[in-house]
């Protein structure tokens, strides 16, 4: 477990070099049938193949032509969390409810759905309702996507909230700066 202080220095460097403007958290299928009819548990591989295709799905929506020549990625980072034996992500009381209004750093809560703390820098000539639409559109078409899918314009440090478990946590096939 990182320090208080050594948080937030991880976090400067990702705020430094990803300068996410979009944050991101969805709940993840902790179980799904696959399609020879059998039950697939859902584990970190899956996890992480799902989001490494979610992101190359996006990125060509966003960049076709660049994406198709240079594989131009979306900048981001996420963060895998949970263990699949517990609550959604949190319980939200009001529709225009804030991650950072939902965070609860001294909670007891030991057992959460795995979910995916996302970080994005939205394109400067997309509008913020036509980049929110496109993600929540491409993440809906995921296999391991639920519908509990929260996105918004990132409002405090969420780098620090989403690495609170360290350095380990993050999903680095994907990472884009």
């Amino acid at each position: 477990m990182l320090s208080f202080k050594a948080k937030f220095e991880l976090a400067d460097w990702l705020n430094r070099d990803l300068r996410p403007n979009t944050i991101a958290v969805a709940t993840l299928l902790q179980s799904r049938r696959a399609d020879n009819g059998s039950w697939v548990v859902g584990n970190e591989y899956h996890y992480q193949q799902t989001y490494t295709q979610f992101v190359s799905r996006l990125s060509f929506i966003l960049f076709n032509k660049a994406w198709r020549r240079y594989k131009l990625m979306i900048p981001n980072a996420a963060t895998l969390e949970g263990n699949g034996r517990g609550h959604k992500i949190r319980e939200r009381k009001g529709a225009n409810l804030s991650f950072i209004d939902a965070i609860q750093p001294d909670s007891d809560i030991k057992e959460v759905h795995w979910h995916i703390n996302m970080m994005f820098r939205r394109p400067e000539w997309m509008p913020t309702g036509s980049f929110h639409e496109i993600v929540r559109t491409v993440w809906y078409a995921s296999d391991w996507a639920m519908p509990d899918f929260k996105i918004e314009e990132r409002k405090a440090n969420f780098a620090a909230y989403a690495l609170k478990d360290g350095p380990e946590t993050l999903m680095v096939g994907p990472l884009s700066f």
